[in-house]
């Protein structure tokens, strides 16, 4: 019922377009996300494990640094700014030619690393404070928090505030995953807004209820004998298709696209270096992630 709820108020939105929509919504909501986050972090600073949360998080330890944290690294950073699902890609495409975008980059990247870093020293300080073991992925944020939030005073505000938290913080998201799919629809198959968004939506909600499914109906049934169908949506998507996507991007901008305007940008010497580093350093890098990525997986 609530994943039909969800996808429903995110597709209505979408149908709305970016404009009458998408920006709309996300002025409200961006704002009551970073306001809820710092009442959770004042909070969290009083909850009595804060410095525990902040030694964990800060604290390197060189020795564990290998191959495989770095693959989780970039994997987070690509799903945390969709890079390679076409959001940054299709929101660009909105923008007027005379834009500049290096400025909107650079505040994206640092609010999503101040939002991602807060909101962890918020959710690690409840549970340091409440003695719990600490877990991952949807163990850490559907049974260690509302276990912590169950021992706290006025917990069930405190639960209640961080949930809202994490709805607006999904339902931006889905909006911006959503934005791409629709617009092809649109632009390529000559659909209107509405239609183009029931389609994607009515795949968007079968795709959920097969995931959420595998948390009850269907927990016991696994791919490989060991991978759930939430394990292996979330590892695959996360760590396979967003660095492809990003790859394709990268060989797309730097091969085709530059070509077609080249002569506009020669003088620029900026744009070289960005050429060289689209062209040839991020495929390279791409290609051992995923290679990596899919490595680890079969072991």
């Amino acid at each position: 019922f609530w994943h039909t709820i969800f996808v429903i108020i995110t597709f209505a939105v979408v149908a709305r377009g970016v404009q009458g929509g998408i920006e709309k919504a996300s002025r409200i909501m961006i704002p009551l996300l970073f306001l809820m986050l710092i009442i959770l972090l004042i909070y969290a600073s009083q909850s009595g494990g804060f410095h525990q949360a902040l030694h964990f998080l800060f604290s390197i330890d060189a020795a564990k640094i290998n191959s495989h944290v770095i693959i989780v690294a970039v994997g987070q950073a690509f799903f945390s700014l969709a890079l390679g699902a076409g959001c940054i890609l299709i929101y660009g495409a909105y923008l007027k030619g005379e834009s500049n975008s290096t400025m909107p980059v650079i505040v994206i990247a640092i609010a999503s690393i101040v939002v991602a870093t807060l909101a962890g020293v918020a959710v690690i300080s409840f549970a340091y404070a409440s003695h719990l073991l600490l877990a991952e992925g949807p163990g850490l944020m559907f049974i260690t928090l509302p276990n912590a939030f169950s021992k706290m005073p006025n917990g069930q505000w405190l639960e209640s505030a961080f949930f809202i938290l994490l709805v607006f913080a999904a339902w931006t998201s889905t909006i911006s995953l959503a934005e791409p799919l629709v617009a092809y629809l649109v632009n390529h198959w000559k659909m209107t807004r509405h239609l183009a968004c029931i389609i994607i939506g009515i795949i968007v909600w079968s795709l959920g209820i097969i995931v959420a499914l595998s948390f009850n109906v269907w927990k016991n049934f696994k791919l490989f004998h060991a991978w759930s169908l939430f394990y292996t949506v979330t590892y695959v998507s996360t760590n396979i298709l967003l660095p492809l996507g990003g790859l394709f991007l990268s060989l797309f901008a730097g091969w085709v696209l530059y070509p077609r305007n080249k002569n506009y940008h020669d003088r620029n010497f900026s744009f070289r270096i960005w050429l060289v580093v689209i062209r040839y350093i991020v495929p390279i890098a791409l290609l051992l992630i995923i290679f990596q990525a899919v490595s680890s997986a079969v072991k």
